[in-house]
């Protein structure tokens, strides 16, 4: 997120018990926890491990308010470093919420009936967190209920094009990823096939040095 980045905040990577006072604490929607999972983890999240993201935040709000990463994602980065600092200076309102990408919003309907209490820890912490002058998302389930309406509607291929988005992209980078193996591998063997010209000649400059050195023995010895 490049307001982090702007704002030199970089990700916490040790134990949740010892996060600095001052740390943004961020956090996102189930739907759109399913959607970065997809496409930055190799197997699905289980319903545990989702539930207890969601309660470790609600434990750390108490020290302070936790933020969505989507109102974070339009803020100006000294505005951020300001409010880390104080927590009475204001955040502009970043307006509506972003939609839910549809095969995520389909998905998460059933995970939230498995496990009512996922979606009370994300109500919870909506209540809890900063909001930037606007509303909480408490009517969460009839939001994304609203979006499939008018999304399946519209266009029964979009349930399709949405499932096959991140496997087109993770098929276009793992292309690039390959590409820039075979630059890698052509570098390293144009510097091997350098080095052993260097070798070669060193070992020839090295067998000078010895005829040099012989010749040099024969005309003391005459």
């Amino acid at each position: 997120m490049r307001c982090l980045e702007r704002a030199g905040i970089v990700k916490w990577s040790g134990d949740t018990e010892a996060i600095p006072a001052r740390a943004l604490l961020l956090y996102d929607s189930p739907d759109a926890v399913l959607t970065s999972w997809r496409l930055h983890e190799a197997n699905p999240p289980s319903l545990r491990q989702l539930h207890q993201g969601y309660k470790i935040l609600l434990g750390l709000s108490s020290y302070r308010p936790p933020i969505a990463s989507w109102r974070v994602a339009g803020l100006d980065p000294l505005r951020l470093n300001e409010w880390l600092i104080n927590q009475e200076a204001l955040l502009l309102d970043p307006g509506l919420m972003p939609e839910a990408e549809l095969a995520a919003a389909l998905l998460i309907r059933p995970l939230l009936q498995a496990e009512p209490q996922l979606l009370n820890c994300y109500l919870d912490l909506e209540l809890k967190a900063e909001l930037a002058g606007g509303a909480p998302d408490s009517n969460y389930l009839a939001r994304l209920q609203s979006q499939l309406a008018t999304q399946t509607q519209s266009s029964a291929e979009a349930l399709l094009v949405a499932w096959w988005q991140p496997c087109t992209k993770a098929s276009d980078e793992a292309k690039l990823t390959l590409l820039q193996l075979h630059q890698v591998q052509e570098e390293l063997e144009h510097y091997f096939l350098l080095s052993r010209r260097q070798q070669n000649l060193l070992d020839c400059h090295e067998q000078l040095e010895l005829r040099s050195e012989r010749l040099l023995a024969s005309l003391i010895n005459r």
